[in-house]
C-alpha cells in the first residue's frame, strides 16, 4: 500500500509543479503584451502630438490689436477658431517706428548723460546715428523691456509724469559717463522661426512720405516669414494711405475698411442707424461697429478675426 501511494505521489507532484510553471509563464506573457501595447498606444499619441505642430502666429500693432476695456480683441477670437499659438506684441499707443525701435530693427543712441552707480533711473534722450531726437517712444508712452547701454544691462521706460524716457540699471556698480554718441544694444524678443505675422498699425501716427511703409518693412524683417499680413487702417481719411499699403503689398494686404463699408454690418447682423448710414455716406466706417474715432468694438473684432482666418486660408498660412 505504501509503495503504491509513493508511485501515486511521484506522478502527480511533477505534474502539479509543471501546471504551476505554465501558468506563471502564461501570466508573464500575458503581461509583455499589454506592456507592449500600452507603449505601442504611447509611442502613435507622440507621433500624432508632433504631428500637430503648427505656425506660431504673431498679432503685432496698438490697440486695435490689444483691445480696449470690456472689448474681446481679434487675437482673442483667432484663439477661439484657431490651434494655433497666438502672440501680441505691441503697446496702445504705440506707432510703427517705436515697433521697429522695441524689436531691435532700427538703431537708437544716447548721449551726454550719466549712468549712476546705484539703481535709481535717470533721463535720457533717444538719438538717430547723426544725433538727431527721435521721439517715437514717448509719443507713443512706452519704454524698452531690456537693453544694454555701455556694457550695463537696464530697462527703459516711459514717464506719463515728466513725459520722459527713463533708464534703471539691473545692478548697482561704476558709474558711466556718456560723452559721446553710444549706440542702445536692444535685446530683441524671441521669435519662432516658422510664423505667420499679422501686422495692424498706423492709427496713432501720420504717414509722411511713406514712412509707414519704410517703419512696417523693418518690423516684417524682424519676424524673418514671407506669411504676413498688413491690414488696412479703418480711420478717417487714410485712403492715400491704404492706396499705399495695397500697392506695396499686394495678395498680402488686407483691405478690412472697405470691407466694413460694404459688407461689415450685414455680417455682424446689425440694423444700420441713422448715424450708421451718414457714416457709410461719408466713407467712414459705421458707429456701431466702434467705440471712439480709432477703436472697433466686438462686432469690429469678430469681423476682423473671420476676415484674417479667410486671408490665411486663401494663402494657404492655415489648412
Amino acid at each position: 500500500m505504501k509503495k503504491h501511494n509513493n508511485k501515486f505521489f511521484i506522478i502527480i507532484v511533477p505534474i502539479c509543479i509543471i501546471l504551476i510553471l505554465a501558468m506563471i509563464f502564461y501570466d508573464r506573457y500575458q503581461t509583455s503584451q499589454l506592456a507592449k501595447k500600452y507603449n505601442d498606444t504611447n509611442n502613435q499619441t507622440t507621433q500624432v502630438s508632433s504631428n500637430n505642430d503648427l505656425a506660431t502666429i504673431y498679432c503685432v500693432g496698438d490697440s486695435l490689436t490689444l483691445g480696449t476695456n470690456d472689448v474681446t480683441s481679434y487675437p482673442d477670437y483667432l484663439k477661439e477658431s484657431l490651434k494655433n499659438d497666438i502672440e501680441i506684441i505691441g503697446d496702445n499707443h504705440i506707432n510703427s517706428q517705436a515697433l521697429a525701435i522695441k524689436l531691435g530693427n532700427q538703431d537708437v543712441y544716447v548721449n551726454n548723460f550719466t549712468i549712476p552707480s546705484d539703481t535709481n533711473a535717470v533721463s535720457i534722450t533717444l538719438l538717430n546715428e547723426n544725433g538727431e531726437v527721435i521721439d517715437a517712444l514717448i509719443n507713443s508712452q512706452t519704454g524698452i523691456e531690456s537693453c544694454i547701454i555701455n556694457n550695463i544691462a537696464g530697462t527703459i521706460s516711459y514717464d506719463s509724469n515728466s513725459n520722459q524716457l527713463l533708464f534703471k540699471r539691473l545692478e548697482a556698480g561704476d558709474s558711466s559717463m556718456i560723452t559721446t554718441l553710444t549706440k542702445i544694444e536692444i535685446t530683441k524678443p524671441e521669435i519662432l522661426n516658422d510664423n505667420i505675422l499679422i501686422l495692424f498699425t498706423g492709427s496713432y501716427e501720420e504717414s509722411i512720405q511713406g514712412s509707414l511703409v519704410n517703419y512696417q518693412k523693418q518690423i516684417i524683417d524682424s519676424f524673418n516669414t514671407d506669411k504676413y499680413i498688413v491690414v488696412s487702417l479703418t480711420i478717417d481719411n487714410r485712403d492715400a494711405t491704404n492706396n499705399l499699403l495695397a500697392n506695396t503689398y499686394g495678395e498680402h494686404y488686407l483691405d478690412f475698411k472697405n470691407y466694413l463699408l460694404t459688407n461689415g454690418l450685414n455680417d455682424a447682423k446689425i440694423t444700420a442707424t441713422s448715424e450708421d448710414q451718414m457714416a457709410l455716406a461719408n466713407n467712414s466706417v459705421p458707429s456701431s461697429l466702434l467705440i471712439d474715432d480709432i477703436n472697433g468694438n466686438n462686432y469690429y473684432h469678430q469681423l476682423l478675426a473671420n476676415q484674417l482666418i479667410n486671408k490665411m486660408h486663401e494663402l494657404g498660412y492655415i489648412n
